[in-house]
């Protein structure tokens, strides 16, 4: 998966959603730059002074060490498998997309998407980083010792694709819900191609089932606290020295 593929993705579409929030620009830069910075300087962190395992460290590994949960995810290596999982995210998101594609402002609800998106990258990559918790595939003999070796080996806890497919399928629905109501079909839509994401990833010997089921919450969670943090109210009250006027939101 291609860093920063979904924020490009986001920032390029320009038509979408109705008034559901009332962002403020000034908070949004500053929050915006905030996980930026986070994400960044894991970035740097993970390159200059994380080091990479050892031959050693990696013929050390007991796959009898991990809990019986997680021993679903002790399978083969599957590239298929894993670029699989990246279309899944593409075609989640396309469709999120198309449901919010008649309404109107958006660019503004885009914006907090990317906001959500940046958010959990950052939170994604420290606690992959402070984890390093290896990959299913490298107790495994299906792959080279040059690909067990590598940083991102140690990058399993928790689902980055995980929580982002959660995340596209809670903010395309919470937009659908907020200006339609419930539709069982869209959100079986929504969530059924970010299970699939999910599932693939395990499959795929990428991550563990805990790694999964961590992502998900925490990008449905991320997604749906920002939204609230935007959320136009319902109820307005303007009061000046000479009128009171109330006006409400549907």
């Amino acid at each position: 998966m291609k860093k920063y593929i979904f924020l490009i993705f986001v920032v390029l579409v320009q038509f979408c959603y109705a008034d559901t929030f009332q962002i403020n620009y000034n908070q949004y830069l500053l929050r915006f730059s905030a996980w930026t910075t986070l994400s960044l300087s894991n970035n740097f962190l993970d390159k200059n002074f994380i080091s990479k395992p050892t031959e050693q460290e990696i013929n050390n590994l007991d796959q009898d060490t991990i809990n019986w949960f997680d021993q679903i995810g002790t399978v083969d290596y599957s590239q298929s498998l894993k670029d699989m999982s990246d279309y899944t995210i593409y075609a989640n998101m396309a469709f999120a997309g198309w449901l919010a594609y008649k309404n109107d402002n958006f660019f503004d609800d885009m914006l907090i998407f990317s906001e959500s998106l940046i958010a959990q990258d950052a939170i994604g990559k420290w606690t992959k980083t402070i984890s390093g918790r290896y990959r299913p595939f490298v107790y495994g003999n299906s792959v080279s010792m040059k690909k067990k070796r590598r940083p991102n080996s140690q990058h399993s806890f928790f689902s980055l694709h995980s929580s982002v497919a959660f995340s596209t399928a809670t903010f395309g629905y919470h937009l659908y819900y907020q200006n339609h109501g419930h539709n069982l079909f869209y959100a079986t839509i929504l969530y059924g191609t970010a299970a699939s994401t999910a599932i693939l990833r395990v499959a795929s010997a990428q991550h563990f089932p805990t790694d999964v089921i961590f992502g998900a919450i925490v990008g449905s969670s991320i997604t749906y606290l920002i939204c609230q943090s935007y959320k136009k109210p319902k109820v307005k009250i303007n009061l000046t020295q000479h009128s009171l006027g109330i006006q409400y939101n549907f």
